[in-house]
């Protein structure tokens, strides 16, 4: 190990670089700064920063813009495939995610793009360090002052990241999908029991209630009705 010189973090491994992140990346920009008139239905997606999760997007609140304005929005923040997206702007400021995406689309200026360089980062382990706690709280502890949190695109150019080899990105994105996997299951199967326990509170409520249970030979503990 050795000093990150990062300021947010002690150490890290001797092979492993650290440096801003506006030299890791050949694109960083925000979508648009203007609101077009959006749709339900339309020519193209129009992305704000209530559609990225961090797993990917959520399209259950979409709207679409027309193709005019789309292409004004595209010349200046051309979003392509493997792009991270990162709001930027909000509630929800600091949650990143690769764009899995062939087609085009707008974004709203509420989230960024970033494309990292490929001799440098892979967009997954990007997303991964921009989604760590650890990173992404002490980000957000230094916005101060305003009504809103709000990233600037020259602040997140900034940002101190840790680049390790590419090779164990590469490793470390696999060890995060098969944990995060396992997790995963682990928490659907603990929902899928508390959803069993509470069917089951509901259907003794309702027995006991109605007159289902043979309580005459129960006796209660004094103290639960203390």
């Amino acid at each position: 190990m050795k000093d990150s010189g990062v300021e947010w973090l002690t150490e890290m491994p001797a092979h492993w670089e650290a440096g801003r992140l506006s030299y890791q990346v050949e694109v960083l920009v925000d979508g648009t700064h203007h609101s077009p008139e959006s749709y339900p239905e339309g020519d193209y997606l129009y992305v704000t920063a209530k559609n990225i999760k961090e797993n990917g997007f959520d399209f259950s609140n979409i709207s679409y813009i027309s193709s005019s304005d789309h292409e004004e929005i595209y010349s200046r923040c051309s979003v392509k495939k493997n792009d991270v997206l990162y709001i930027k702007d909000g509630a929800t400021a600091g949650i990143a995610m690769v764009n899995d995406l062939e087609e085009r689309f707008s974004l709203l200026s509420s989230v960024a793009l970033i494309r990292p360089r490929k001799s440098r980062l892979r967009p997954e382990y990007l997303k991964h360090h921009l989604n760590a706690s650890v990173f992404k709280d002490e980000m957000l502890n230094r916005l101060s002052g305003g009504a809103m949190t709000r990233f600037t695109v020259d602040g997140i150019s900034r940002f101190n990241i840790l680049i390790p080899p590419l090779d164990e990105q590469d490793k470390i994105i696999h060890l995060i999908d098969l944990k995060a996997s396992k997790m995963d299951d682990l928490i659907g199967e603990a929902e899928r029991a508390i959803l069993l326990m509470q069917e089951r509170r509901t259907a003794l409520i309702s027995a006991a209630v109605t007159g289902k249970i043979d309580v005459r030979d129960w006796q209660a503990p004094v103290d639960s009705y203390l």
